[in-house]
C-alpha cells in the first residue's frame, strides 16, 4: 500500500499482508495527490504543494528518480499524450 503522509510530507510504504511499513521516503511538504501512469509499469507522481514540486518515485526501486518545479501553489494532475 502506498500512503501519503501530509502531516510529515511522507510518502509511507506498506505491506498489505503483513501491515508492516517497508519504506518511508521524505517527498517534502504537503506530500499528496498520486496519479499512477496509465500503463502502470514505471511509477507514480506525487505534488507536493507546500515545496512547489512534483516528486517521481519508481515503484521498483522505492527510490524517488526525480523532482521538478511546477510553480505555486500546485493543485491537481493528469496525463497528457
Amino acid at each position: 500500500m502506498l500512503i501519503s503522509d501530509l502531516g510529515s510530507g511522507d510518502l509511507v510504504v506498506v505491506d498489505a499482508a503483513s501491515r508492516k511499513e517497508v519504506k518511508r521516503l521524505n517527498l517534502g511538504k504537503s506530500a499528496e495527490g498520486i496519479l499512477m501512469q496509465p500503463d502502470g509499469r514505471a511509477g507514480r507522481t506525487w505534488r507536493v504543494s507546500g515545496d512547489d514540486k512534483v516528486a517521481v518515485v519508481d515503484l521498483k526501486t522505492l527510490e524517488v528518480t526525480t523532482t521538478f518545479a511546477i510553480g505555486k501553489d500546485p493543485d491537481g494532475m493528469a496525463w497528457r499524450k
